[in-house]
């Protein structure tokens, strides 16, 4: 009887990762999303699995199988992978069929152009306008790449351009005049 039901679990989870999780993720891809839809999507997914109420937690279903978990996917983790994989493609320097390249070029030219994916940014305090899509793009890519600096050595090494903690008038400040004449090592905080 037990084996009999996690095989009938097993084929639930490969259900929802071969037909509804690959329709969901080709839309999450391509347009901004709410927050509430991958809560949505994984309450929907795992009230499929269970045929009802959880009756595992969530965490130990995302486990692979040689670690005791039944390797269901993580949807919010995807979305914000793919939104990562989105701004990491921008930064790579191959031809594009599509002009997001352009597009992103040119909005992001004030505040240094793919320079400021190297910067501890929050994108509420840039001081561009951005599409709802690309505004997740770049929560997502700040959220991996928060640093809170907490020594006096990691605070002195920050990038002072486009820094959420540095701002002028609750925007972080970039000015390309003083971005060319600094060199990169110059381009932190220094004490004298």
């Amino acid at each position: 009887m037990e084996v009999e039901s996690r095989v009938v679990v097993f084929g639930r989870i490969q259900i929802v990762k071969t037909f509804a999780i690959p329709k969901l993720m080709f839309r999450a891809s391509a347009i901004p999303i709410s927050k509430e839809l991958p809560k949505n999507a994984d309450f929907i997914f795992y009230s499929l699995i269970w045929n009802g109420k959880d009756k595992v937690k969530r965490n130990v279903l995302t486990v692979t199988i040689e670690n005791g978990g039944l390797n269901m996917l993580d949807i919010d983790s995807m979305v914000r992978t793919k939104r990562v994989l989105c701004l990491k493609k921008y930064l790579e320097d191959y031809p594009s069929p599509w002009n997001s390249k352009f597009f992103l070029d040119e909005r992001l030219l004030s505040v240094g152009g793919k320079f400021v994916l190297q910067c501890n940014l929050d994108i509420t305090k840039l001081p561009v306008m951005l599409p709802p899509f690309y505004k997740q793009c770049f929560d997502a890519w700040s959220d991996l790449n928060n640093k809170v600096p907490l020594s006096f050595q990691e605070i002195v090494n920050e990038i002072i351009w486009n820094n959420k903690f540095l701002c002028v008038d609750k925007k972080s400040v970039f000015r390309w005049a003083l971005f060319f004449h600094w060199p990169i090592e110059n381009r932190r905080l220094t004490f004298v």
